[in-house]
């Protein structure tokens, strides 16, 4: 009986040549390489997550606004905003214990479901202090329960709460937790404001605080939101009176937390040092959401900020306000009121409108790339890709919960415009492109389970979070293709796999080098003589340290001898001579040996030369074969405080890569990224001091192309030692997984000093 697996895929994407023996191959030269170079759309105004106008509708010295009034007012203008921004008391979302505007309120459920048919995104803001509230912020049944509070300013009928009662933090933290199950959702969220508390929910004149206490309260605040909108980014105010800006740092850094600054085009409450201040957060990497000082700015026409109000004018005015926004690289900005605002700005200064449109946000394009006009299914491919960013703002990849999910990525698509395959890159961050310079990389994609045939390559933003789609509106104007830029064509041809070994009928040559661990290719069951060859040309150079063999039932039909050779052009060169894997099982679940290069090479062609094998059924089988190339990148989620994530891939357990020490937020992910798939069973994690700093839960998890799937869930690290001698600990996963990209997730960790570390992680 022949133990191997296969089947018959319908496709053949591999084609196999000759079986005579002896056969040399002629120098192939590589395909042509194109150069695009996209057209950058300046005029077009786009819209995309975390950016934009915003309209405002609040409720403070009057109720919530009559939705059909607000939209019959907003609606000759509402095409210029991206966003709705709720802002409200923490009464109006939820009048009586467990009782929920968005399933209550008729008037509230209209504005809603008015944002939602008009493309509008939502964006919250719960306010518990009363002050200049018509009615109470914070819900009576919370001091019912027993909460303490005083009386606000403006109206001491209307209580506040202590923010340190233990009564207030109870109530509050059941209200935050059903408000993120109901709206933990960036399809429908912009963001939420991860505060709320103090005077107008701006972190200020709050009352019955000692400095202690105000830092209890702003970790114990942004760990609830940041916990309940995982999904959503999150803004905090900042500075704010009440509480310090190294504690603001501190959560901003740890929850990756946008900034809001209000007061812009202020030259009192927002003079240049303080502009200054927010533009040095921006190029430390925070994210920056502006709001002007200003508002009722046509029937109010006396102070309505400070002196500075309609100086020179009303536009003069406004152009500060814009100005000040650009100045601090602000991400959004806002319309605010309806009734005089809104008409102000859009109707009456459109050019302003039309100026932050364009210039404030994020605003990426693809300036250039360079491809070739063939490639080779399953196979890398150099692509180098040139992009700007000239909003000045960013994509907030890192904010909130969004965990950078947004990439680049390429797709292949057929002639319907479907995507026949997709590749994403998980190194590159669009997150970290800011106005001014070009980004330049290249990249070694690979596109597989392609049938040989003619393509549109094309490119995009994708958010991987939510079906790997483009989801970022691009800079560029291409023809676009279900939202694919499209950059030209291309064909696909498939690798060729030579074999001087006759094979069974059913058992196709390509199989050994189609990226899929279930189909495998097998000699005739008799009369095989050895030594032998097998060839893959995989049509374009790949840079190799090494390969990769998998077989099922090593031990009855695994290779047992074998050289390893490469093509340089003219003449095959030895890399390994004599090599004998070492099979450890006889089942049907497949085996992978390694076979390491003393160096890394680049080749078009493998040779394997096999000199012997196991044939307890008369044949030799290989499921696949896979070029261990280079380079391997890494990335990790977390901040970096020692070492860079390149420690984790760089083969010495000795030097490591560390988180800060202000505070991990976990989960907490680290990526390896390999040019190809290969196939993986084991991952080991190594670190030094690991009772002290070690990861302690983790899950093992691996990108099939679309997704990132779990292969092992919950594992325990238990590290024997807390000394800088290294230790490392392997993890053998459920089965084998054949994959470009693995990510270790940290949900837990030794938090000794505040930070935990890993060395290096070799998956296997």
């Amino acid at each position: 009986m022949i133990k191997n697996h296969l089947r018959n895929t319908g496709v053949t994407l591999l084609l196999a040549a000759s079986l005579t023996t002896g056969i040399v191959p002629t120098a192939a030269s590589a395909p042509p390489t194109v150069t695009t170079t996209p057209t950058i759309d300046t005029t077009t105004v786009i819209k995309n997550p975390g950016m934009g106008w915003q309209l405002y509708a609040e409720e403070f010295s009057s109720p919530l606004a009559d939705a059909t009034t607000f939209w019959n007012q907003v609606d000759p203008y509402a095409s210029a905003a991206t966003t709705l921004y709720l802002r409200v008391p923490w009464s109006r979302m939820e009048p009586q214990q467990g009782v929920y505007a968005w399933n209550s309120d008729s008037n509230y459920k209209a504005l809603v479901q008015g944002a939602s048919s008009r493309g509008i995104k939502l964006a919250f803001r719960v306010v518990v202090d009363s002050q200049d509230v018509h009615q109470q912020a914070t819900p009576q049944f919370v001091f019912d329960a027993g909460a303490q509070g005083y009386g606000a300013a403006s109206n001491t009928a209307n209580k506040t709460p202590y923010l340190t009662d233990p009564v207030f933090r109870t109530k509050f933290a059941n209200f935050v937790t059903a408000f993120g199950a109901k709206y933990n959702d960036s399809a429908v969220v912009d963001y939420v404001d991860a505060n709320g508390l103090g005077w107008w929910g701006e972190m200020s004149n709050i009352q019955g605080m000692s400095a202690t206490q105000s830092t209890d309260t702003l970790n114990w605040v942004s760990s609830l939101y940041a916990g309940s909108f995982n999904k959503v980014m999150q803004a905090v105010n900042y500075p704010t009176a009440s509480f310090s800006t190294p504690d603001l740092d501190a959560v901003i850094g740890k929850y990756h937390f946008a900034i809001r600054r209000d007061g812009l085009g202020s030259t009192q409450w927002l003079p240049q040092e303080e502009k200054d201040r927010i533009r040095s957060r921006f190029d430390s990497g925070t994210t920056v959401l502006g709001e002007n000082c200003y508002q009722n700015m046509v029937t109010r026409t006396s102070n309505n900020c400070d002196s500075s109000y309609a100086q020179p004018s009303l536009t003069g005015m406004l152009e500060r306000v814009v100005d000040d926004a650009k100045y601090v690289h602000a991400n959004t900005l806002d319309l605010r009121w309806p009734q005089d605002d809104v008409p102000l700005w859009v109707r009456d200064n459109p050019a302003l409108v039309r100026d932050f449109a364009l210039n404030g946000g994020y605003r990426l394009a693809l300036n250039s790339a360079s491809w070739p006009t063939a490639l080779t299914a399953g196979s890398t491919f150099s692509l180098t890709q040139t992009w700007s960013n000239s909003g000045v703002g960013r994509l907030p990849n890192d904010q909130g919960g969004w965990n950078g999910k947004y990439r680049v990525a390429y797709a292949l698509l057929d002639n319907a415009g479907a995507v026949a395959s997709r590749w994403i890159d998980p190194v590159g961050d669009p997150g970290n492109w800011v106005k001014g310079p070009s980004y330049t990389s290249t990249l070694q994609p690979h596109f597989d389970s392609v049938a040989p045939g003619s393509y549109r390559l094309a490119y995009g933003i994708v958010d991987t979070s939510t079906g790997n789609n483009p989801a970022i509106a691009l800079a560029n104007s291409d023809t676009i293709v279900n939202d694919w830029h499209v950059l030209g064509e291309t064909s696909v041809s498939a690798p060729v796999v030579v074999s001087s070994f006759p094979e069974l009928p059913t058992a196709q040559a390509g199989w050994i080098s189609d990226q899929k661990l279930e189909t495998a290719w097998s000699s005739v069951k008799s009369g095989i003589n050895f030594p032998g060859t097998i060839d893959v040309d995989y049509g374009a150079p790949q840079t190799v340290r090494g390969i990769k063999l998998a077989t099922t039932y090593g031990q009855g039909q695994g290779i047992t001898n074998l050289d390893v050779q490469t093509w340089d052009g003219s003449a095959w060169t030895t890399r390994v001579a004599g090599a004998m894997p070492q099979w450890n099982t006889n089942s049907a679940t497949p085996e992978i040996v390694s076979i390491p290069f003393s160096e890394t090479v680049t080749t078009q062609k493998i040779r394997l030369v096999v000199r012997a094998a196991n044939l307890q059924w008369g044949n030799f089988a290989i499921n696949e074969l896979n070029l261990d190339s280079a380079p391997v990148t890494a990335q990790v989620s977390s901040r970096t405080g020692n070492g860079s994530p390149a420690a984790l891939i760089d083969g010495k357990i000795e030097t490591p890569w560390a988180t800060d020490n202000v505070g991990v937020a976990f989960p907490s992910t680290l990526d390896v990224h390999y040019p190809t798939p290969r196939p993986i069973n084991k991952v080991a994690i190594s670190t030094t001091y690991g009772q002290g700093q070690g990861p302690t839960i983790v899950d093992v998890q691996s990108w099939n192309g679309k997704a990132w799937v779990t292969s092992l869930s919950g594992a325990t690290l238990t590290w024997p030692t807390n000394t800088a001698n290294p230790e490392t600990l392997t993890l053998t996963l459920p089965a084998t997984i054949v994959s470009s990209d693995v990510r270790v997730v940290a949900k837990a960790a030794n938090l000794q000093w505040g930070n935990y570390a890993v060395t290096e992680i070799n998956p296997q």
